[in-house]
């Protein structure tokens, strides 16, 4: 129900809020000097590579975890050659990701109708798929096949 859902949500963040204010009453009672050396221990002034090669970010945390926790089916990070000088005007991109992705998936599609329907290697398209996947499902005596 929408009502109970909405509370759910009400509840996980009155009980975040309450959290925060138990860990910000918790800093005060830290002294400056240990929050400085935990602070430096972090490293965070040293870049993070994401993968072997890159020269990273400063200010992260390493956590290394399965390759398979997360799958990404597109990686994330757009990598261009060139300067990274950021008056440089950045690269244009090459192809529309829309158009390569509608591209892909109607090839998907069609080679399986082709397997589907006999192989059939003289490019069978959607209408001619339509038209043979519609004459299976009745025939001409009007009865219907079993």
């Amino acid at each position: 129900c929408g009502v109970q859902a909405s509370l759910a949500l009400d509840i996980k963040g009155h009980a975040r809020l309450a959290r925060g204010e138990i860990i910000i009453e918790t800093f005060k009672a830290v002294k400056q000097k240990r929050w400085n050396k935990f602070m430096d221990s972090l490293h965070l002034d040293e870049r993070v590579d994401f993968e072997e090669g890159d020269i990273g970010l400063a200010g992260g945390i390493k956590n290394f975890e399965p390759a398979l926790a997360h799958p990404v089916a597109k990686d994330q990070i757009l990598r261009f050659g060139g300067l990274t000088d950021g008056h440089l005007p950045w690269p244009e991109k090459m192809h529309d990701d829309a158009h390569s992705l509608e591209r892909t998936v109607q090839k998907t599609i069609q080679n399986s109708l082709q397997k589907l329907l006999g192989g059939k290697k003289g490019g069978l398209n959607m209408s001619e798929a339509d038209a043979q996947s519609t004459s299976h499902h009745s025939s001409s005596s009007g009865k219907q096949d079993i």
